[in-house]
């Protein structure tokens, strides 16, 4: 029979191998970094992280996060039981502090272009760990925990990111040009086009459509630009169902068939329209897109029988290389 002093040193001998094994497989310094593929190119993250109020936007759209000192400044918010403070700089995404258990800790969010679409983002932080075996095991414990929290919140910035209207304000679509076939006009003016000029010369394709038996099959098509020379070239055209001989003014235009194209829809007047088409303009950039043809306004609103502009429907058709 073992004597009961045996096992108290039997106990006291686990005891310290366990604590032995807590200083050798729990690191000094909790490291944590988590990684995270997002569908967006490198450039429009940067861009979105560094503009103000961007991580309010994100915080904002999270299920469960709550903002405790809006408009004073840094920027701080909860989620669960973790607490986030993002300082006010150049890149704030730089420098996101977490508050968790009342332990203070500092991180940082890095993004790696992965090609010209997609992109990984590496959120990264440490902490030192308690020389007490106990709060060293707690500690590894939040550590745990704290790998969740970041998982969980990256999980829902790749679904903010990957949505365009988050990062561009609109919603572009990529999809194929449906018609490509076109009758078309081009006039040179010395002033902006006014909306009279516009319908004048899309009632001029009309005419010629029907007068040669063809068949409209989508709203009329436009394009202002203001050339070298000062003049406000406009281009109107409409898509046909078969070749027609050219005409006074009026001339057939062949588009690949199937190509490529974006697609935006705005709802609202020129100062609108002319800012989305910056912003697709912004998204081709990003995702290094080339474009072989002039991008052009498709009027579903004829414009002249409705007065508000604020309910023009529009759609923008920018053609696309890739």
């Amino acid at each position: 029979m073992i004597q009961p002093k045996y096992w108290l040193f039997a106990i006291i001998a686990i005891l310290f191998l366990l604590i032995i094994s807590l200083y050798v497989f729990l690191p000094s310094t909790s490291h944590i970094s988590r990684v995270q593929p997002i569908r967006s190119p490198g450039t429009a993250l940067n861009r979105f992280f560094t503009e103000k109020d961007s991580l309010t936007k994100f915080w904002n759209s999270v299920s469960g996060v709550h903002c405790l000192d809006k408009g004073k400044g840094d920027s701080t918010y909860s989620y669960k039981d973790l607490l986030f403070t993002c300082s006010i700089r150049v890149h704030p995404y730089e420098n996101i502090g977490m508050r968790l258990n009342n332990h203070q800790i500092q991180s940082t969010l890095v993004i790696v272009p992965v090609g010209n679409d997609s992109s990984t983002v590496f959120w990264n932080t440490g902490f030192p760990n308690s020389l007490i075996p106990w709060t060293r095991l707690k500690e590894y414990n939040q550590a745990v925990h704290l790998s969740e929290l970041m998982d969980s919140l990256l999980v829902q910035l790749r679904n903010f990111l990957e949505i365009d209207r988050n990062i561009y304000g609109i919603h572009i679509e990529k999809t194929v040009l449906k018609h490509n076939i076109f009758i078309s006009s081009q006039l040179y003016l010395d002033h902006s086009p006014s909306l009279s000029e516009i319908y004048q010369n899309i009632a001029l394709l009309k005419r010629r459509a029907k007068n040669q038996g063809a068949s409209l099959l989508d709203s009329p098509m436009l394009h202002i630009e203001l050339d070298p020379n000062k003049k406000f070239q406009m281009m109107v055209g409409i898509p046909i169902n078969k070749e027609i001989p050219d005409g006074e003014q009026v001339y057939l235009k062949n588009m690949p068939e199937h190509g490529k194209i974006l697609i935006t829809k705005v709802v609202g007047g020129k100062s609108l329209v002319d800012e989305s088409f910056k912003k697709m303009e912004l998204y081709m950039s990003d995702h290094q897109t080339g474009n072989p043809a002039l991008p052009f306004q498709v009027l579903e609103t004829n414009r002249l029988q409705e007065p508000d502009s604020n309910k023009w429907v529009t759609y923008l058709y920018y053609p696309i290389i890739n």
